[in-house]
């Protein structure tokens, strides 16, 4: 494999780093399984979420009241083979509480939390997916009182 060919694949695997954030951000679900592999597994605030049934009722049942967004930063794709792939990043998710008005722009008390990912990718017939997604906080803003 070539350094052009590794580029590809560490491009197309942020590409579905950026994705995952946006289509969690807008509830675009569908898409956001589409990212995944059909066995695919997150493991998300302790719980193992295999498969797209699992994930998708993991994150139906969010707030519909909450606006999140993640922000992705110091992404690092390293490409272990022409089919495989695994990643490094931080995420800055900055959430707005349920209950609360959500009249814009809402107040901005910095980040709810950052976190490091890890991800795995596999090339499939569909093009490259998530194999492996988990996520560790690093810091917790306090509730606002």
């Amino acid at each position: 494999m070539n350094r052009d060919e590794e580029r590809a694949i560490e491009w197309e695997c942020q590409r579905i780093l950026t994705c995952f954030c946006l289509y969690s951000d807008t509830r675009q679900y569908d898409k956001l399984m589409n990212l995944f592999t059909p066995d695919g597994v997150w493991f998300r605030l302790g719980e193992e979420l295999r498969g797209h049934e699992k994930l998708r009722k993991a994150l139906e049942a969010r707030p519909l009241e909450a606006l999140s967004r993640h922000i992705i930063s110091n992404v690092l794709v390293t490409v272990i083979d022409e089919d495989h792939a695994e990643s490094v990043s931080y995420k800055s998710i900055y959430r707005h509480e349920a209950g609360e008005t959500l009249d814009k722009p809402v107040p901005l008390n910095g980040p709810k939390w950052v976190s490091v990912y890890t991800d795995k990718f596999a090339r499939t017939d569909d093009g490259w997916r998530i194999t492996e997604k988990e996520g560790t906080t690093l810091f917790e803003r306090e509730p606002v009182p």
